[in-house]
């Protein structure tokens, strides 16, 4: 009744699209894809409206006003994740891409818009649009192969993309967790960010990190020889975490060794993790 209520009021086409997509929403998206299709989010220009002598340029751009379809479409911030169509009012640009897309997608869709819209909170409250990504990792070793499973996540725990594989050889767990932080090296490199904290259930493999330079076993000097890559970020930082936090990584790890394949994917998460993924994220 919760969620009826909150549709009251939304046109037709957009409160049916919205109704479909409930159950592979969380509850804070839900809202703000009511509040985005009543335009109340605090805009700049909808803050200006009830503040006297305050600026509607948009805070991140400061070329155009910060309306509703400027804040998720138009500034060239917003552009990086998504653009479709020309449109004034932003009901009419989600009523045309909810036609478009099926159920799951509208509900990544909305996922996507929320990422953007905290985005600009984080630097309209904070001052900063580039907080540290967290990149975890996990390995397995099954039926004499290894596999891997990396996902990046953003500071608010939204899987934001990820790469699973499997290698063909046998190696010891420590040995297929070193591959692992390899390919997750890899991932942070490929996404050209400045930032980033590598979480591991490998306690083993994160000692090793945080002492590198000062081990000279096999593994110390191959750690050393990954670990250069560091340079390229302005913050790098590696914990250890319980592996009840690595589910979809061990999914991956599993699932890539089993099917014998390799995932590379971004916020389209592949469907056989995507309810791991929702499941983690409301829990």
């Amino acid at each position: 009744h919760h969620v009826l209520e909150l549709k009251l009021g939304l046109c037709d086409s957009y409160q049916h699209e919205l109704g479909l997509c409930d159950s592979y929403q969380l509850p804070k998206i839900r809202v703000f894809s009511w509040r985005v299709g009543h335009n109340i989010l605090p805009t700049y220009d909808n803050i200006s409206r009830i503040r006297q002598n305050f600026s509607k340029n948009c805070p991140r751009c400061k070329s155009r006003e910060e309306t509703l379809i400027h804040a998720l479409e138009d500034c060239p911030s917003a552009r990086a994740f998504l653009t479709f169509g020309d449109y004034e009012r932003c009901i009419d640009w989600l009523e045309d891409v909810l036609r478009a897309l099926d159920v799951k997608a509208a509900a990544d869709f909305f996922t996507l818009l929320w990422n953007c819209w905290n985005n600009r909170n984080k630097l309209v409250f904070h001052g900063k649009d580039d907080e540290a990504r967290v990149i975890n990792f996990d390995a397995a070793v099954l039926h004499r192969r290894m596999g891997f499973g990396v996902i990046t996540r953003d500071s608010d725990g939204f899987v934001i993309g990820g790469s699973s594989g499997f290698n063909d050889k046998l190696m010891k767990a420590d040995w297929a967790e070193m591959e692992a932080f390899d390919e997750s090296l890899k991932m942070a490199s490929n996404l050209n960010i400045s930032k980033v904290i590598f979480e591991s259930d490998c306690a083993n493999l994160v000692n090793k990190v945080k002492k590198m330079g000062l081990d000279i076993t096999i593994m110390g000097c191959c750690v050393n020889e990954a670990c250069k890559i560091f340079d390229n970020f302005d913050l790098v930082k590696i914990n250890w975490t319980n592996s009840s936090s690595n589910r979809v990584e061990d999914f991956l790890c599993k699932f890539a060794v089993h099917n014998r394949c390799n995932w590379s994917f971004k916020m389209d998460y592949p469907s056989e993790i995507h309810d791991i993924v929702m499941n983690e994220a409301i829990n």
